[in-house]
């Protein structure tokens, strides 16, 4: 009998390594994308606190303003991290909804304003991924994310 492997042995071993391999590809996609969206909710909580200092400390209304990548206001800016995540500025309700190939569309506003008692207008942030999207409501008494139902996927 000479020794080596049967056909079956490698076929068996290679499903095997097929399988670790496809276990492995799949987790490390799922972790780099949280990272992505989790570095973006970061630097725009960074901004917002930014944002409603600058207001507090001058005592002037300060404007929020959304581009490809930062957030900017009078005398501040915050970079966001490089990766497919867009960030949003929404209204504060959903009154203007448009049906675009069967998703929810909603236009995003130019600007949000935070006033020098620490308040600010009303408003929602959209974190947009080619995988979908997240909605975070901000409550304008404390520019912070309100944890539960101002949550939404899409």
């Amino acid at each position: 009998m000479a020794g080596g492997f049967t056909l079956v042995e490698i076929m068996l071993v290679l499903a095997l390594l097929a399988l670790v391999a496809s276990v492995t590809v799949t987790g490390t996609r799922a972790i780099s994308e949280a990272t992505g969206e989790a570095d973006a909710e970061s630097a725009t909580q960074t901004a917002l606190a930014g944002v409603r200092r600058t207001a507090v400390t001058t005592g002037k209304v300060a404007t929020l303003h959304a581009a490809e990548d930062a957030l900017s206001w009078d005398g501040g800016s915050q970079s966001l991290p490089p990766g497919d995540t867009r960030v949003l500025l929404l209204p504060p309700q959903r009154d203007a909804l448009t049906l675009i190939g069967g998703q929810v569309s909603e236009e995003p506003i130019a600007q949000v304003r935070f006033y020098p008692d620490g308040t600010c207008d009303a408003f929602r942030v959209e974190f947009k991924r080619k995988a979908g999207s997240k909605i975070v409501s901000i409550d304008p008494w404390t520019s912070a994310p309100l944890q539960g139902n101002g949550d939404q996927k899409r």
